[in-house]
């Protein structure tokens, strides 16, 4: 058993910060370059005319979205790591309330929040058109990720906290498998339903669907792996033996490889979340970065209000980039579009300014009324 079984492992946050930098410099780069084409295909092949294209389909911003996976995973190692820690047996009720309390008041102020001042047409659309109406409530529910019509509605960030809470409703499935056939049994089982989704959608050319190509269990694989991970770190052993840094370098390599065909393009995120598991597990242990330095305590705070700022930044971005752009004084031509991607540091400074708030108002008052009624009701 790893001697080191507290509650709050520190090196989570700064990795917290690392996966919503990642997202938030993505979603920046998708409103800042919205004219030039990401991963378009022509023949199956990646279309690349000029060096615009080059740098838009293979910055490293460009795979930005990808630390929606690195959440995943460390979704499932706090999860099944908090299981492993306790010494109490597990309780759903428990379970399901302290998942509630953390996700959902922040959440439902945010949909409150983007249903009013939404550019469809505000509270009056939500209350008064069929698709509006129903894709609030779809959101209240978290299944707006199952129809391609409310998947992107509200705030189209949310789409992975329907994702999240729906893999936190069958954690107690991924719980009796692990009991029945042992975690890496359930690993794979995880993975090969995966991979049997994936080529299913290949046959039926679904997979642009993103209710189809992000659905639970297509992406159970990632958050069990981070399951998996907790395992191996509460018994003090390792997943990658050997060469660990070679793996994280291959895995980002080939993903961006993977991006030149249509075909391999299916296969970017499995390796992807290769790369950002090794790369967990490496951060987790190394030696050789101390959280101490001014880089990563920034990263670390930040981390702490990484859901704040998931839940507000995206509808926030693009009105704030095109605000600083209006700003603009100086014309500098052809230029424009890489300086104007300078205004990005602002705008994140006050969306983190705005998000610490909601973390110390919203966000621990929440988590702190649940611990009241679950004291109330005896479930400590």
């Amino acid at each position: 058993m790893n001697s080191n079984t507290k509650s709050h492992i520190d090196r989570i946050d700064v990795l917290r910060g690392i996966a919503i930098l990642g997202v938030f410099l993505f979603h920046s780069q998708s409103i800042l370059f919205q004219n030039i084409p990401a991963r378009s295909y022509v023949g199956g092949k990646l279309v690349l005319n000029n060096f615009h294209e080059v740098l838009i389909n293979f910055s490293p911003t460009s795979f930005g979205g990808s630390g929606v996976q690195l959440f995943l995973l460390i979704s499932g190692f706090l999860i099944h790591y908090g299981y492993l820690c306790s010494t109490k047996i597990f309780s759903v009720t428990e379970f399901y309330s302290k998942r509630f309390w953390r996700i959902y008041p922040p959440y439902f102020l945010a949909i409150c929040f983007f249903v009013f001042v939404n550019d469809v047409g505000g509270i009056q659309y939500y209350l008064h058109q069929k698709v509006g109406g129903i894709s609030l409530i779809f959101h209240l529910l978290f299944i707006h990720n199952f129809s391609n019509k409310t998947f992107y509605g509200i705030n189209v960030s949310f789409w992975s906290l329907a994702l999240e809470m729906q893999l936190y409703l069958i954690y107690p499935i991924f719980l009796f498998l692990r009991n029945k056939l042992g975690v890496n049994k359930t690993i794979g089982a995880t993975l090969i339903i995966s991979f049997i989704l994936l080529g299913g959608g290949m046959y039926l050319h679904i997979l642009s669907a993103w209710n189809y190509n992000t659905s639970i269990l297509k992406m159970w694989y990632v958050w069990a792996a981070g399951a998996l991970l907790a395992e191996k770190y509460f018994l003090n052993k390792k997943l990658f033996q050997k060469g660990v840094k070679s793996i994280i370098i291959f895995s980002f390599l080939l993903s961006g490889a993977s991006i030149a065909t249509s075909y391999t393009n299916n296969f970017t995120d499995y390796f992807l979340t290769l790369g950002w598991l090794a790369f967990f597990e490496w951060f987790l242990y190394t030696k050789t970065i101390s959280l101490n330095t001014a880089i990563f305590k920034i990263l670390s705070t930040i981390g702490i209000c990484s859901y704040s700022i998931y839940l507000i930044h995206q509808p926030l971005l693009k009105v704030m980039l095109n605000f600083f752009d209006r700003m603009s004084l100086i014309n500098f031509g052809h230029l424009n579009i890489y300086l104007k991607s300078i205004d990005v540091i602002p705008v994140f400074i006050i969306v983190f300014l705005i998000s610490y708030s909601l973390y110390i108002f919203i966000e621990l008052p929440s988590v702190s009324i649940g611990k009241y009624f679950r004291g109330k009701k005896g479930v400590n």
